[in-house]
């Protein structure tokens, strides 16, 4: 049956079961401790009188109160230890699957000053070692000591490499982007360096070998440069075998190359390759198209076939030459080309090529029925005697000598660095601007049948202003006028255009086309220096 136990410090009667009888209690109340009783005795009287004891109700049937904590032994409870602080209250027991090796010894709590020589029970709770938090699955795999201490430190590591990440991203970007811009602006920087439109198929054919020197080649190409042995592979990439024929011109240092693009004129020079050095041999190196050459590589077949001097030339006038090659070229090529001419004809146009370059056209071989266009003779004239070709007149006869090089698309037969030799009687009539002007303001029809279609040559002509780059309105003079004079030249010729000035005084030859709403019209002009 039940004990009645008495609590000696607040005087509080408990009931326990009678098995628990002969154990030390703690009074849920007080905390305070109840000295084990002998199994069975009831409880000693109180020292004073006291309330009679208050009925203890007995705990519901379900579930069954647990037994208090007993100090000295602890009631096991189904395989499991009573753990916790004792009280009133059952005790729930602790699975033996959740035990935390709790033998292992705790520390107990440092006592104080004022607690030596108090045992344990009389120490109550505060005594008691405490309990180790049980850790987390997620902590199990941490160091004892340092769980929780790395979440900063790998927070700080994540922003430093995405820090450095977007760092070297950037960098490196913007190292390709300049390295991108500067390999681009090194090949236009390139591109621009290897460009020379003089270099051509045209200008090819205007190099007399045997005739031109190293000078007037450079004036008609632009400045050469000595070939090496690396610029070989690039000018004969279409067919290597012709380097070898050059190789001794190029350790010789006589071998001179012109570049536009993949296109190359390489030529070689006798005795050296200096300014008055005779052109020796010459090839045109298109990157696509027909490859061109001329020429002797060995120096004593050169010599053979190109003596210096070039002798006399061969007499032929501009409509002999012009038809033989119309007849058979073959034949004609036997007789004329490569060898020094002196041709004569009257002067149908001029052409304005490259650099100041001047081209004579000789009436050759009129153009077939039905056909536009005939044979011209096409003198590419020496530069030393250009001023002299410019003061000559169309339908005026001259003679020039040069070096033939034959037929050129059935179109001219082409002689090269020729020289003025004689002129004939000129043609045009020559007029002053002011003269002119005045002739055409007292009877302008009478005035446009006297030129009409014909040469003419106006001197003391004033210029009053500009139409773009291939026109100029001249006048006798600077003073109001109601009459002016419109010459057009050739688009070649616009450089030269645009260097003229207001007031500037020139002499042109011409054709005088026409006139209307007083403009006399000179088309197909020339300035005369």
């Amino acid at each position: 049956m039940p004990v009645r136990l008495v609590c000696p410090s607040c005087s509080a009667t408990l009931s326990v079961k009678d098995e628990f009888a002969g154990r030390a209690v703690r009074c849920p109340k007080c905390g305070g401790v109840i000295p084990a009783t002998p199994s069975g005795a009831s409880a000693p009287p109180p020292s004073r009188a006291v309330m009679p004891p208050i009925p203890v109700p007995e705990p519901p049937p379900a579930p069954p109160p647990a037994p208090f904590e007993g100090l000295d032994e602890p009631a096991p409870s189904r395989g499991g230890k009573i753990v916790g602080r004792p009280t009133g209250r059952p005790v729930a027991p602790v699975p033996a699957s959740d035990e935390r090796d709790e033998d292992e010894e705790r520390p107990a709590r440092r006592r104080g000053p004022g607690e030596e020589g108090r045992n344990d029970a009389d120490r109550g709770d505060d005594d008691r070692p405490v309990r180790r938090r049980r850790p987390r699955d997620d902590e199990y795999d941490q160091p004892e000591g340092k769980k929780g201490g790395k979440g900063p430190i790998i927070i700080v590591a994540i922003l430093c490499g995405t820090l450095l990440t977007c760092c070297g991203g950037v960098g490196y970007g913007g190292w390709w982007l300049y390295s991108k811009a500067k390999k681009a602006k090194d090949d236009i920087v390139e591109a621009v360096d290897k460009m020379n439109l003089r270099v051509n198929s045209f200008s090819y054919a205007d190099l007399e070998v045997g005739t031109v020197t190293r000078t007037e080649t450079d004036a008609k190409l632009g400045s050469g440069r000595v070939a090496t042995d690396a610029d070989l592979p690039k000018v004969f990439a279409t067919d290597p075998q012709r380097a070898d024929a050059w190789a001794d011109k190029v350790r010789q240092k006589r071998a001179v190359v012109w570049q536009n693009g993949d296109d190359y004129i390489i030529a070689a020079f006798h005795p050296t390759a200096d300014g008055n050095a005779r052109l020796q041999a010459k090839e045109w190196r298109p990157k696509s198209g027909a490859a061109l050459r001329e020429g002797e590589v060995n120096d004593f077949r050169f010599m053979q076939q190109y003596p210096p001097g070039g002798g006399p030339g061969v007499s032929v006038t501009a409509a002999e030459l012009a038809g033989a090659y119309k007849d058979n070229a073959t034949t004609a090529n036997e007789k004329y080309k490569n060898k020094n001419v002196l041709v004569e004809g009257k002067l149908d146009d001029l052409s304005f090529g490259f650099d100041g370059e001047v081209q004579a056209l000789l009436e050759g071989v009129p153009p077939a029925p039905g056909k536009a266009l005939g044979t011209l003779v096409r003198v590419v004239v020496s530069k030393s005697d250009v001023n002299k070709v410019l003061n000559v007149s169309r339908g005026q006869t001259l003679a020039l000598k040069g070096k033939c090089s034959g037929l050129t698309g059935d179109l001219f037969v082409d002689v090269l660095n020729a020289t003025v030799e004689s002129t004939g009687v000129d043609p045009a009539p020559t007029v002053s601007a002011a003269l002119l002007l005045a002739e055409y303001g007292r009877n302008n029809e009478a005035t446009d049948e006297k030129y009409k279609d014909k040469p003419i040559t106006i001197t003391n002509a004033v210029v009053e202003s500009k139409d773009g780059e291939q026109s100029v309105y001249v006048v006798g003079n600077l003073k109001k006028s109601t009459v002016r004079i419109k010459v057009t030249l050739p688009f070649d010729t616009r450089k030269q255009t645009a260097a003229l000035k207001v007031g500037d005084r020139l002499k042109i030859k011409g054709e005088y086309s026409s006139s209307s709403d007083n403009v006399i019209y000179i088309n197909r002009a020339w300035i005369v220096p």
